[in-house]
């Protein structure tokens, strides 16, 4: 696509991913100077993590597996959340799997975390967004033409949940104790950082 979306696309690369079996999903994310892919199978219970290298115009691609369970993936996402990357894959039991990734992708730790049971259908994909300090999930069902949702509720309790101020006051928590926050800073064009 080149600077624009709009621009006509070219088939630039192809690549091999090692250990696939019937590959149903991507998704990229960025960490540090590398640029990684998680991918998803279609004839498995295993998830590849694809080093792609510092640059998306040469592909390097270097692949790491993983099991996420006992059925097949459909779909995956990764997102990061304070030092930590996380993966959320769906399976064909209706059920998405939570896999904590680490703090860096070049030297991941495996571990599955949890399983958020969507029911007995088919999850076709997931999606997840972030407002404040709650994050969402999202999941269409295939065949019954529902969107599942789940609310990640803020196990802190803060009060309130996010400020645009600059020097944000009275901001509370419902038990005591230490917690983790963030600053993003957006300039006047909408860049964060």
């Amino acid at each position: 696509f080149g600077n624009s979306v709009l621009n006509t696309p070219v088939l630039t690369d192809t690549f091999t991913v090692a250990g696939a079996s019937g590959l149903t999903d991507v998704d990229l994310i960025r960490d540090c100077d590398h640029w990684y892919a998680l991918c998803s199978n279609n004839g498995c219970p295993l998830i590849q993590l694809v080093d792609l290298g510092v640059t998306l115009d040469t592909l390097t691609p270097s692949v790491t597996s993983f099991s996420i369970g006992s059925s097949f993936s459909l779909s995956t996402c990764i997102v990061n959340e304070g030092d930590m990357f996380y993966a959320f894959t769906s399976n064909c039991n209706g059920n998405v799997y939570l896999t904590r990734l680490g703090e860096h992708l070049s030297s991941p730790s495996f571990a599955n975390q949890n399983l958020i049971p969507f029911g007995s259908v088919l999850m076709a994909s997931t999606s997840l967004a972030r407002k404040d300090s709650r994050w969402f999930a999202f999941s269409p069902a295939i065949g019954d033409n529902t969107v599942r949702q789940i609310d990640f509720a803020d196990p802190c309790c803060s009060s309130p949940a996010g400020s645009m101020d600059s020097n944000p006051a009275g901001v509370s928590y419902a038990v005591p104790g230490n917690f983790k926050i963030s600053l993003t800073i957006t300039d006047s064009i909408g860049n964060t950082d």
